[in-house]
């Protein structure tokens, strides 16, 4: 049966596992990252997961992320017949797989399950990876966004600073990757009040996300919707503002007009709009996010 309802769908605060590990780009030497197979069946659920997640269509959502992990196995199984261990034992497709399907469980609540397939997953990519690869950090985000879900918010940080250190030994320390851990130990210091901290981290991961990004990445309104978010909380509206509308204005530009991504962002920037009495501004991007809505639900296939 499902469970209560996701809070949000804003990129970045499901954390997909396949997005994260391709987007993590080449570590240090010794610390290889996996890359994603080419297009497969597997691809093909994962994807479809995806998008079913973003427009809000769970059932359909949790339906392709099992497909994907089952077809992923059968990958596996047939691998491990004609492939070098090596090369079975660097194959993503199962603990994505693992990782993604646990982070919807979270997200709609179903806390046990979350922790089983987490648990695989941790484990699969410790002995095939080696307890120091950036893929293990992933899953220990992973795990902490569970942990913070349950209330134990003590464990979801050591969990998300034990994979900053993973991430710095295996990538730098101005990686890409480490703007992505900022931002999640700041959100996490944010929940516990602890605002300076939380503001310095915040400034911190974004400011290495556009250092190497440049200034209208995805990842970079990731970063900045956190920001404005927090300012919101802080009721600083005018600071808030500057950020929701920039990130805005990346997505806009850099997602294309009938991304759900963009519609989310719709959504939450009117919802601020609305408490700052700027009604009908705010009814547009309503009127706009419905109909990204409307398009991207027709869009989701059932392979």
């Amino acid at each position: 049966m499902m469970g209560k309802q996701p809070r949000d769908v804003l990129a970045g605060a499901l954390c997909l596992a396949i997005l994260s590990l391709t987007s993590c780009g080449p570590a240090l030497p010794g610390a290889s990252t996996p890359v994603a197979p080419p297009a497969t069946l597997w691809k093909v659920h994962t994807e479809a997961g995806h998008r079913a997640y973003l427009v809000r269509n769970y059932p359909e959502a949790e339906r392709q992320y099992l497909k994907a992990l089952k077809e992923a196995e059968r990958l596996k199984i047939a691998a491990s017949n004609d492939a070098a261990p090596a090369a079975v034992a660097d194959d993503p497709a199962v603990p994505t797989s693992l990782n993604n399907l646990a982070n919807f469980y979270v997200a709609v609540a179903r806390y046990e399950e979350a922790e089983a397939l987490l648990q695989r997953a941790l484990t699969m990519t410790r002995a095939n990876l080696g307890p120091g690869h950036p893929y293990v950090a992933v899953t220990l985000q992973n795990v902490a966004s569970l942990r913070e879900a349950q209330g134990e918010l003590a464990e979801a940080q050591a969990l998300l600073e034990e994979a900053l250190q993973i991430d710095e030994r295996a990538l730098g320390a101005s990686h890409p990757k480490i703007g992505h851990d900022l931002n999640r130990l700041a959100e996490l210091a944010a929940a516990q009040q602890m605002n300076a901290e939380a503001e310095a981290l915040f400034h911190q991961g974004l400011a290495i996300r556009e250092e190497n990004l440049g200034p209208d990445h995805p990842d970079v309104a990731v970063s900045l919707m956190s920001l404005g978010q927090f300012y919101e909380g802080q009721d600083q509206n005018a600071r808030a503002e500057s950020f929701y509308r920039r990130a805005l204005a990346i997505r806009e530009k850099k997602l294309g007009p009938d991304d759900p991504v963009l519609a989310d962002t719709l959504r939450h920037y009117a919802v601020f709009l609305r408490k700052t009495s700027r009604n009908e501004y705010a009814r547009q991007l309503e009127l706009r996010a419905k109909t990204i809505d409307a398009r991207a639900s027709l869009a989701v296939t059932k392979p």
